[in-house]
């Protein structure tokens, strides 16, 4: 399972050297997280993070299955004429892997810094919180300035 952006910035060195081209380690972590960045541009990565990271820097996976079969239909009075007829089938799913940016229960700052990475403008993330304030699902006062 992937980690979440917060989960990978645990791992990171914390340095926010702006070496990896992304300001802060946080920021990189969310990129890292989104699958937008690698990990081999944090110079300071040690080997055993880079291992625990691995899975969070891959690509996200999508499982294709592809499947046949034969679909066998027969007349429906019994010695009434009719022919059996056999014809084959096919099926077809996808499934991909979503990555998480975020844990359910996350901050506020957390959500934010999200959307940031996906390049939500302010004006949006300005009504992502006022639907979730009016859905209920944030308990805080909103200052819109």
């Amino acid at each position: 399972m992937p980690l979440t952006g917060i989960e990978i910035f645990k791992l990171l060195p914390k340095t926010n050297c702006s070496e990896c081209g992304v300001p802060t380690c946080l920021a990189f972590a969310m990129s890292l997280a989104a699958g937008k960045a690698e990990l081999d541009a944090c110079p300071y990565v040690s080997e055993e993070a880079k291992a625990q990271l691995s899975e969070a820097s891959a690509p996200p996976i999508a499982t294709v299955t592809i499947g046949t079969g034969l679909v066998v239909s027969q007349p429906t009075a019994p010695l009434g004429g009719g022919a059996t007829v056999i014809s084959p089938t096919a099926t077809v799913s996808a499934v991909e892997q979503v990555r998480k940016f975020m844990e359910i229960g996350g901050t506020a700052g957390d959500l934010v810094t999200a959307l940031n990475l996906m390049q939500v403008t302010p004006r949006d993330i300005i009504a992502i919180f006022q639907a979730l304030k009016e859905a209920g699902a944030l308990a805080a006062e909103l200052r819109i300035m």
